[in-house]
């Protein structure tokens, strides 16, 4: 899935000894000071991947422009395609992202705070733009910003 978007710095870690070259550590805050805020649990899930700002948009880029898979714009359709009832506040789940309206304007979003990192992905794809915040200090909530 990354290789054919050519993002080459984005992987899957399941060795929990591995060194990772360039990768900033994550901290929270206790007490006075910070501690390193880390897990122990490394498998292939959706909060497993590990990349970096360049390899962000090559995948945000995908979303404009489909590039993975035979059908590359079906399978972004059904990828984009919300597949629950409406959450209290009118938001839907797509496929681990949510879908709702801002200023009636469709967004697609994730947000994520596992494995050391706060994040928050936004796209409006009516207009082109789309937003990323990538924070190593987990009490930090990106969704302020």
């Amino acid at each position: 899935m990354f290789k054919p978007l050519n993002m080459s710095h984005t992987f899957f870690s399941d060795e929990p000894v591995e060194v990772l070259p360039k990768r900033a550590s994550v901290y929270t805050s206790r007490g006075e000071g910070f501690v390193t805020d880390t897990t122990n649990l490394f498998w292939i899930s959706d909060g497993g991947p590990h990349t970096n700002l360049g390899d962000m948009l090559k995948w945000d880029q995908n979303f404009y422009s489909p590039k993975l898979g035979q059908h590359s714009e079906a399978i972004m359709m059904l990828f984009l395609t919300p597949n629950s009832e409406p959450k209290d506040d009118g938001r839907l789940h797509a496929n681990e992202q949510f879908v709702f309206e801002y200023d009636e304007v469709k967004v697609y979003s994730y947000s994520g705070g596992w494995l050391d990192t706060s994040t928050l992905y936004a796209r409006f794809l009516s207009s082109g733009f789309s937003s990323v915040i990538m924070c190593n200090d987990v009490s930090q909530n990106p969704i302020e910003y």
